[in-house]
């Protein structure tokens, strides 16, 4: 699966819950986000669940009530006689996620009754956290 022209909004309600401070460079922090909306492009091709999927076009995701937890691994460097925190690498945990629907357009290329059934599907699953591992990876990749 590949998202392009990613938009996501919602996230300036985010609210960091908890920060705390390991050998002043390894940050945790915990975040909670009432509501985010991602629009954009995909190309998925492959199978999920029983479904055989190739199709490219327009997606929108709405996802609620979710909590986050990061730890970002840092390095301090000094350029120009100011010290700044170089990120090293970023760790995504999804903790919770309270609600999910999905629309992704031409899942079967035109054949648009397969496709509003496949996102029927997907939005009528009971486990939130099966959608999230199948699509992770690919989030934290272009978020």
């Amino acid at each position: 699966m590949e998202f392009k022209k990613l938009v996501l909004t919602g996230l300036i309600q985010s609210k960091i819950e908890k920060v705390s401070v390991t050998n002043g460079e390894i940050f945790t922090m915990d975040m909670k986000i009432p509501k985010v909306n991602i629009k954009g492009n995909y190309i998925m091709k492959g199978n999920v669940l029983v479904l055989n999927l190739d199709g490219k076009g327009p997606f929108n995701i709405d996802l609620g009530d979710i909590e986050l937890g990061f730890v970002v691994k840092s390095k301090r460097v000094s350029r120009d006689s100011e010290e700044f925190f170089e990120v090293q690498s970023v760790k995504t945990n999804v903790k919770h996620l309270g609600s999910l629907h999905v629309k992704f357009n031409n899942l079967f290329g035109d054949n648009e009754t397969l496709t509003d059934s496949a996102n029927d599907v997907f939005n009528g699953m009971i486990y939130w956290d099966l959608c999230v591992q199948l699509l992770k990876k690919q989030w934290m990749l272009h978020c």
